[in-house]
């Protein structure tokens, strides 16, 4: 299993630059594919025969590999983010749109071959990487996730404490201010007793005094 073809064009007609492994008529299935291409974003078709064709386009560009039917979707696609990547940091958008045909081979074919052997050259071991990443980014993604909902939940209890704490300490200022007014009312009628027993007491030696 293995990369066969790999273009990059502007549309349907102009191809800045491809790289065949052989010289199969692969090229011209892909010619006569790419005049009945429906424009996706993320495609994947199935020709007749043995050939794949998997297709990223963005901004206007066409990224298109044809791969044997046994080559993993997902390193395919893997490596035409690597052509793209690498094609839009090497060459401008202004350069890119006013490509003709066939005008990046000499700067950029040596880039695509590298990549296709490099792709070819163990694409099993390739996919078991990026399945391992795919899963561990899950697993990332769960813990994360996990993470943020303790965080609320922790974050919920802390307001709920806080509230409690705030109803507590309002709850003992109430219970002081209580305590404090039955000091004072205590003092108060203490006061009114002593003046009464005091008048009393004046009251009585004034009488003793006057007999």
């Amino acid at each position: 299993m293995s990369i066969i073809y790999t273009l990059i064009a502007k549309d349907k007609k102009t191809i800045l630059v491809d790289f065949a492994t052989n010289s199969s008529n692969v090229q011209q299935v892909t010619y006569d594919f790419l005049d009945q291409m429906k424009p996706l974003p993320k495609c994947t078709f199935t020709s007749s025969d043995r050939f794949v064709f998997h297709i990223i386009m963005e901004e206007g560009f066409i990224y298109l590999c044809v791969v044997e039917n046994t080559y993993p979707p997902a390193i395919a696609f893997q490596f035409l983010d690597r052509v793209k990547n690498d094609f839009t940091k090497q060459h401008t958008l202004f350069e890119r749109q006013n490509g003709i045909a066939y005008s990046f081979n000499t700067s950029f074919q040596e880039n695509l071959k590298r990549l296709t052997k490099e792709f070819n050259t163990n694409p099993e071991g390739l996919d078991k990487v990026q399945k391992l990443k795919n899963n561990t980014e899950q697993v990332t993604t769960v813990i994360i996730n996990n993470i943020n909902q303790a965080l609320i939940r922790e974050q919920i209890v802390e307001k709920a404490v806080m509230k409690t704490t705030k109803m507590n300490e309002s709850s003992i200022h109430i219970k002081k201010q209580a305590n404090q007014a039955r000091r004072d009312a205590y003092w108060r009628n203490m006061r009114v007793k002593i003046f009464i027993a005091v008048i009393i007491i004046i009251f009585i030696v004034t009488a003793i005094i006057l007999l």
